[in-house]
């Protein structure tokens, strides 16, 4: 269980790492404004596009991966952990595990860091669909 906490842990530590690192230049590409004609947009239909294909999509998609690698572990650990509170009471918690929590919240936090890039992705596309109108 310690390989797999590991392993969760690493993955999510070097998505947060690259997340902070493109951060800046995702968020400034949604926040850019972009003038009336449109042959005066590629330079910003340049920069957007870039950041959604070569930053936020890339990264969404290893976090998904991620987080769809872990989830079946951390569902049936879950599962234990409920079904023993359920048929045991309180008394399932003599039985906890730091380290089977600690895998569980490193999948949540995964998941939740997927499912804020897949927002970023969609905002960025929707900056693409504006400035290409």
């Amino acid at each position: 269980m310690s390989d797999l906490l590991s392993a969760a842990s690493l993955l999510l530590t070097v998505l947060g790492l690259v997340y902070g690192t493109w951060y800046p230049e995702i968020t400034q590409a949604i926040d850019m404004d972009y003038p009336g004609p449109k042959l005066d947009r590629k330079p910003i239909r340049r920069k957007v596009s870039r950041a959604l294909w070569a930053k936020a999509l890339p990264l969404a998609v290893a976090a998904v991966a991620v987080t769809i690698i872990f989830v079946p572990d951390a569902l049936v650990i879950a599962a234990i952990g409920l079904c023993a509170l359920w048929t045991s009471g309180f008394s399932s918690l003599l039985k906890y595990k730091a380290v089977q929590a600690a895998f569980c919240v490193v999948v949540v936090l995964t998941g939740a860091l997927a499912g804020y890039l897949i927002h970023l992705v969609c905002d960025l596309r929707a900056k693409l669909r504006k400035i290409d109108t």
